[in-house]
């Protein structure tokens, strides 16, 4: 029957259908129509009539904060030709539809960014306005927050699992190690009353850019996935705004949101919110049969782990074309901090650019002791307290190995990049033949200092990696050593 009423409906002159997961919403001029499907998921329950109405009810109340003149009420869907009856509940309706006054998708934060018309003004009212219904929002009850927000993320992870990207226990052992590293900080908000009846759903399709800010489609189907940190409410639109190409938007949503006396999450605890957030999307893309979206979401989820997983420092070391510099700009590049090279210290301090070739004067051992002090200076000022950096230098020796330990202020996590003396030889002679190469080893001096190359036996954290393999290999190997608790 709703099959033929949706039909009827929409040969209404100018009707037009929207569809979600979870519901219809056939647009009338100048109202809206929001019918809920008889479905049923892990996460929702609209498969009763009764259930659908509670849903109804729910969302019109929980919507009037952020979007007063937008939810008008309930109306009953009738059988017969008069679909649409009554208001609130009647005895001989079928279904029953959430009643809206039909707003202009052209002035939803995501209509704008796709047109080039959001600007950081549009971004710092969203966040002002965020932060203010964050502020009166009702706190929840925070006694089994750790628990129920890692058998929310098991279930998203259970939800995705098989779908692209790495295999699934390797996602499940950066879960874990994540609420580890986490844990004390989130116990901390929690405890502090920054878990908020939130809104849910924050998307830039959501937001209005009217005077004032309008959100719509708070979630209404359970009220324990509203109950969040603030940071992590926040961070959903920030994901979203990543995902849609807008990194920039994302960073000052945030920074607006601190400005406007929002309590932001620090950058490793963010990324890890929006880590989950990007699951809970790609969940409901594969629902929706949206497999290119679920995949992509995916690829960000993956992104903003190794976000995540900074603050960190790194030393990649090892002879020269064994590959170090490589996954060093690859482990930069992905947890987005710093990244200080020997070669290039070298050759500042002698004042040649990267690419110019140094004399042999360069390689001294008075200045190989110069240059490794002062690449220990300035791995330090890098190493913020809320990114880390990562060294990539040759630390053939253990003296040289100590006193990048003692210098920094974090634990140092060695990478020792390692491969058969032929293919060092191999790729140095290759690399010769490249003008814009940053190392100045040739094939002798490569497989000379691999030879030489004392022991690590003296350090705490060793990964040990053979670079022959492809580099998405390694960067996995890398995920996981850092997500493998020290001593197991």
């Amino acid at each position: 029957m709703m099959d033929e009423i949706l039909a009827d409906l929409l040969r209404a002159p100018g009707a037009q259908l929207r569809e979600t997961h979870g519901s219809w919403v056939v647009l009338q001029g100048d109202r809206a129509l929001k019918i809920k499907k008889p479905v049923r998921f892990p996460f929702l329950d609209y498969s009763s009539r009764q259930a659908r109405l509670e849903a109804c009810r729910e969302e019109v109340r929980v919507n009037e904060e952020l979007a007063p003149d937008i939810y008008v009420g309930i109306r009953a869907i009738m059988g017969g030709r008069s679909h649409v009856g009554p208001s609130s509940y009647d005895h001989r309706a079928v279904d029953y539809a959430v009643e809206m006054r039909r707003y202009d998708e052209q002035a939803t934060m995501a209509a704008l960014l796709a047109g080039g018309r959001l600007r950081e003004s549009h971004i710092a009212q969203v966040a002002d306005r965020i932060a203010r219904f964050h502020a009166r929002a009702m706190p929840c009850a925070p006694r089994d927050q750790p628990s129920r927000w890692a058998r929310q993320t098991l279930a998203d992870l259970t939800d995705v699992e098989g779908f692209g990207g790495p295999p699934a226990h390797l996602r499940r052992d950066f879960a874990a190690a994540a609420m580890r590293r986490e844990l004390t900080v989130m116990e901390g908000r929690w405890t502090a009353g920054l878990v908020r009846d939130g809104h849910g759903d924050l998307r830039a399709e959501h937001v209005l850019l009217t005077t004032p800010i309008t959100i719509v489609d708070r979630l209404e189907f359970d009220p324990t996935m509203r109950c969040a940190d603030v940071a992590d409410d926040l961070a959903f639109l920030a994901m979203d705004l990543e995902w849609l190409g807008a990194r920039w938007a994302a960073d000052l949503l945030v920074e607006a949101y601190a400005a406007a006396g929002g309590n932001t999450a620090p950058p490793s605890l963010a990324a890890l919110f929006a880590w989950r957030r990007a699951l809970v999307r790609a969940k409901v893309a594969l629902i929706r049969d949206l497999p290119q979206d679920a995949a992509g979401l995916l690829d960000l989820a993956d992104q903003l782990a190794w976000r995540a997983r900074a603050p960190i420092t790194i030393a990649v070391i090892g002879p020269p074309a064994s590959g170090k510099s490589t996954l060093a700009t690859a482990l930069a590049r992905r947890m987005e901090i710093p990244v200080v090279s020997s070669d290039v210290v070298r050759k500042q301090l002698r004042g040649l650019s990267p690419t110019e070739r140094a004399g042999g004067d360069a390689y001294s051992s008075r200045a190989t002791a110069d240059t490794y002090a002062a690449l220990t200076e300035r791995a330090r000022a890098d190493e913020a307290p809320d990114g880390g950096v990562v060294v990539d230098g040759t630390f053939s020796t253990a003296a040289q190995r100590a006193e990048l330990e003692s210098a920094l202020r974090g634990p140092v996590h060695w990478i020792v990049c390692e491969a058969p003396e032929a293919v060092l030889g191999a790729r140095a002679a290759a690399r010769a033949q490249d003008a814009q190469r940053i190392s100045d080893a040739g094939p002798g001096v490569a497989v000379a200092l691999a030879r030489t190359f004392e022991p690590t036996g003296g350090l705490e954290r060793v990964l040990r990696l053979d670079t022959q393999y492809p580099a998405e290999t390694l960067l996995s190997e890398v995920a996981a050593w850092i997500d493998t608790p020290p001593g197991s």
